[in-house]
């Protein structure tokens, strides 16, 4: 049995407790919309949140429009800075300084459910995630970022037979729409390109830090699993196969 932790999104109101049974598909937890947005700065920034307040280039006050730069913070080799935008408009309210979250009012949000991708048993429910044992097949990256998204696996033929990065930029096309992408490698303009065409989350063996660092500083939080070289051929078998991918515990989970 393994344990695959969800997170939750901040006052939501959670439907299970400790030690409950709970089947795929149904409602843990539910954010109600508001007329209020979080920012991650700490989160996304890779930052204590006691340092978020020295790399706003926005306060409590300001206002925002979508594209603004919130916040930025040098990278640790070079002058280069990486840039936090603000993908939403309105006005920010206030700073959380135990979390390095910035609260923005201004726009309706949307309701946000949050539902069991598995079978299982709830083993731990708090505020910030609810965690399910499951005798469901996991796979453990070794690292990652993003958000959670769940679809069908995609291998792209260059997983098995290398290609070139004209080749590579041929393959991602519109099969892999509303797909999980299995690669071996992938470059900045392969990543725009398949996030572009709605790739709802990527799996691969080598991306770069910088390029991560640029899909960070335009929000692009599709979730993206980074995995050791030997196990890229034992999930390219999984084509077509049901995952469940969360970026922030690099988790990968195969729901059969």
């Amino acid at each position: 049995m393994v344990s695959l932790p969800i997170p939750l999104p901040k006052d939501a109101t959670v439907f299970v407790k400790q030690g409950e049974a709970v089947n795929k598909g149904q409602l843990l937890a539910k954010q109600e919309a508001s007329d209020e947005h979080v920012i991650h700065v700490a989160q996304v920034l890779h930052v204590a949140p006691h340092k978020v307040e020295g790399l706003l280039l926005r306060r409590p006050g300001d206002s925002l429009e979508k594209g603004d730069v919130i916040a930025t913070k040098k990278k640790s080799m070079g002058f280069s800075k990486v840039k936090l935008l603000s993908n939403i408009s309105g006005m920010i309210t206030r700073l959380d300084s135990e979390t390095g979250d910035l609260t923005v009012g201004g726009e309706i949000g949307e309701t946000k459910e949050i539902i069991s991708p598995i079978d299982g048993v709830v083993q731990m429910c708090n505020n910030e995630q609810i965690v399910i044992d499951t005798n469901e097949s996991i796979v453990q990256g070794i690292s990652g970022f993003g958000k959670n998204a769940q679809g069908p696996i995609y291998v792209l033929p260059s997983v098995l037979t290398p290609a070139d990065s004209q080749q590579l930029m041929i393959q991602l096309n519109s099969s892999i729409t509303n797909k999980v992408v299995l690669a071996r490698s992938l470059h900045r303009d392969a990543l725009i390109k398949a996030i572009g065409l709605e790739s709802l989350g990527i799996i691969a063996t080598t991306i770069l830090p910088e390029d991560i660092e640029y899909l960070i500083q335009r929000n692009m939080l599709v979730p993206i699993v980074l995995i050791e070289e030997d196990q890229l051929v034992k999930l390219s078998k999984k084509s077509g196969k049901n995952a469940y991918l969360e970026g922030s515990t690099s988790t990968i989970l195969f729901l059969e």
